[in-house]
């Protein structure tokens, strides 16, 4: 059957499309229930199949867990990768010279951006309510985000004046 595949590529392709054809459905719940029995292999046989790229195994740099992934530059699993991203964003911060007003009272899973008070101090806020009050990169006075400030860290109501002034 193998050397008549090879020999007849053209009647192989026809005969694949037409049994395709006939069995649409049945084709499409058995790649479903493939796919949820066998993930990882599903995964690197429809890499293969799609011709990315040959897919390869490595072991997370943080956590040292296997994956399958066709990135050769892929060095983190998806769990690690967040926390890498906001250890590079603390140190950005740290270059900049920024000072952190209040440590980050938040779990280290949720998403942080750091709102200026002014040109020197910083207060970490969740990103969605820094986005939601004022966008990325804003230093007015927002009363509606101060107060949200002065729920999160309550010192900051009496420090608040003095900190704009300078």
């Amino acid at each position: 059957m193998k050397q008549y595949i090879k020999n007849n590529p053209e009647k192989n392709r026809e005969y694949k499309k037409q049994y395709y054809e006939k069995n649409k459905e049945k084709l499409k719940e058995y790649w479903i229930n493939y796919r949820k029995k066998y993930p990882e292999k599903y995964k690197e046989n429809r890499l293969k199949y799609v011709g990315i790229a040959t897919p390869i195994k490595i072991k997370c740099e943080v956590c040292g867990k296997e994956i399958i992934t066709v990135q050769h530059h892929q060095k983190y699993c998806k769990e690690c990768k967040p926390k890498i991203k906001a250890r590079k964003r603390d140190l950005k911060r740290r270059k900049l010279k920024w000072k952190l007003l209040y440590k980050n009272p938040f779990d280290k899973t949720e998403e942080i951006h750091y709102h200026h008070i002014n040109t020197i101090y910083v207060v970490p806020l969740p990103s969605d309510i820094h986005r939601c009050y004022c966008g990325y990169h804003t230093r007015d006075n927002n009363e509606d985000l101060d107060y949200i400030i002065e729920q999160i860290y309550p010192s900051f109501a009496v420090i608040k004046n003095s900190l704009r002034q300078s």
